[in-house]
């Protein structure tokens, strides 16, 4: 039962990443998912710590997926 429920985060945290790449950041993908942009933060950075790359570079131009992601 625990590795189902695993299995259902890792999927909700790849549905973020998606969004956010789609959307072209946490305040859109924020939006469209109906989600705080703190919860997709934290999201994204299990998500990073479970594949061990950085997915997304944030900066003053906004977010993009690193080449990792």
């Amino acid at each position: 039962a625990l590795s189902a429920w695993r299995m259902a985060i890792d999927l909700r945290a790849l549905e973020h990443f998606v969004t956010i790449a789609e959307a072209g950041g946490f305040a859109e993908a924020s939006r469209k998912l109906h989600l705080s942009q703190p919860t997709l933060s934290r999201s994204i950075a299990q998500l990073e710590e479970a594949v061990g790359a950085k997915l997304f570079s944030r900066g003053a131009r906004g977010t993009s997926v690193t080449e990792e992601g």
